[in-house]
C-alpha cells in the first residue's frame, strides 16, 4: 500500500501527513514534488538516469524540496539500490516506487505515504498506475485557503526559518484573489468527479479540527489499519498566520472559519464566492453573499496579467513543461 495526501495547497495536507506518521506502520515523507517536475510518462530511464532520479529524491527527502541544491552527495547510495532493481527496463515511476519503499523501510516501517498537496491535479494517473495507491484527499473552505495563501508569505518570519527569503517573496506574487480561486475550484473538482472510487477517501479539514478522533478513525478504518491514541498528538506547527508552537499539541479550532475574522477585504470573499458558489454549498459551507467595491475589484484585474508574469517567472524552476502545468491547475477537464 501506498498513501497520498493531496488536495489544494493549504488544506490541512501537512497536518494529515503528520497524524498519519504517528501511526507505528505509516513513515510519511516530505513534499517530493515527483510528478510534474520529475516524472516523464512511459519513458524508460538508462541506468544512470535512474541513480540521478533515485539520487534527487533522496536530496529532496533529505533537505527539503525548497532548499534542496545538488543530487551529488547521494549519488553513492542511489547506486546501491538501483543496482538492485532485477527489471531491465526501469521508468520514472519505478525508480519513485522503490524510493518510497526504500525510506519507508529505513525509518522501520512498512506503509509509505506522501504527502505532496498538488498530487491531486495527478490524481486520474497515480490512481490508473499505482494499484495500491490510496488517496486521502483534504478540503478546506476555499476563504480560510485564500486567506492562509495571503498570509503564506509570512511563514518564514513565524518559525518556518528554513524557508529561503526567495520563496516568501514567491508566495508573496503567487497570491491573487483570482488565481488561487480558480486553483481551489480545480483541486477540488478533480476529486469530486471521482468520489465513488474505492481508494479516495476525501476529508474536510473542518470536520477533522471539531472531530479529530472520530474522522481518524474513519480514516483507518479507509485505509484498513488499527487506530492509534498517537495519531492524536499533533504539533501545532504550521500556520501561515500566527507563530509556531512547537511545544503545543492538538487540533486548534480557532482556525474554522478564520476569514470571518478578518484578514480578507469584501472584495476578495465576493470574488473567490462567485468562482466557486456552487462547491462552496456543494461541500456544505455557508455562502456570505458578501459584496465587495467594483473600484477594488477592477484593480485586481488590472494587475493580474503583470503579476501572473512575475509569479510564472518565478514558477519556472519547479515547471516542468509550464503549457501542461497550466492546463492541469486552471483548465476545466472533460471528465
Amino acid at each position: 500500500m501506498k498513501i497520498f495526501v493531496l488536495g489544494n495547497s493549504r488544506s490541512g495536507t501537512t497536518m494529515m501527513g503528520r497524524l498519519l506518521n504517528n501511526h507505528s506502520k505509516i513513515f510519511t515523507l516530505n513534499e517530493l514534488h515527483f510528478f510534474g517536475p520529475l516524472w516523464e510518462k512511459e519513458k524508460i530511464l538508462s541506468k544512470n538516469e535512474s541513480i540521478q532520479l533515485f539520487a534527487r529524491l533522496l536530496g529532496i527527502q533529505q533537505e527539503g524540496f525548497l532548499t534542496f541544491k545538488t543530487s551529488t552527495p547521494y549519488l553513492q547510495e542511489a547506486a546501491a539500490v538501483i543496482s538492485k532493481m532485477q527489471n531491465n527496463k526501469i521508468s520514472a515511476l519505478d525508480v519513485y516506487s522503490a524510493f518510497l519503499e526504500y525510506q519507508c523501510r529505513q525509518a522501520g516501517k512498512v506503509i509509505p505515504c506522501e504527502q505532496t498537496p498538488v498530487n491531486v491535479f495527478y490524481l486520474k494517473e497515480i490512481l490508473h498506475l499505482l494499484n495500491d495507491s490510496y488517496i486521502i484527499n483534504m478540503v478546506r473552505d476555499p476563504r480560510d485557503v485564500l486567506l492562509s495563501q495571503k498570509n503564506k508569505w509570512k511563514r518564514k518570519f513565524l518559525g518556518a526559518k528554513a524557508i529561503p527569503l526567495k520563496e516568501s517573496i514567491r508566495a508573496w506574487f503567487n497570491y491573487h484573489p483570482f488565481t488561487i480561486s480558480k486553483m481551489w475550484n480545480k483541486a477540488v473538482s478533480i476529486p469530486l468527479h471521482l468520489k465513488d472510487h474505492s481508494r479516495i477517501l476525501t476529508v474536510q479539514f473542518e470536520k477533522l479540527l471539531e472531530n479529530p478522533e472520530s474522522e481518524i478513525k474513519q480514516i483507518c478504518h479507509f485505509l484498513n489499519i488499527d487506530f492509534e491514541n498517537a495519531m492524536l498528538q499533533i504539533p501545532k506547527v504550521g500556520s501561515s498566520g500566527r507563530q509556531d508552537e512547537r511545544t503545543r499539541y492538538g487540533f486548534d479550532t480557532s482556525v474554522i472559519s478564520q476569514w470571518e475574522k478578518g484578514g480578507l477585504n469584501r472584495t476578495e470573499i465576493e470574488m473567490c464566492e462567485q468562482l466557486n458558489h456552487k462547491l462552496i454549498l456543494n461541500y456544505g459551507y455557508e455562502y456570505s453573499g458578501i459584496k465587495g467595491s467594483s473600484l477594488t475589484k477592477l484593480s485586481y484585474l488590472i494587475v493580474l496579467p503583470v503579476q501572473s508574469f512575475i509569479a510564472l517567472l518565478l514558477n519556472f524552476r519547479r515547471m516542468k513543461n509550464l503549457l501542461a502545468t497550466l492546463k492541469r491547475r486552471f483548465s476545466k477537464d472533460d471528465y
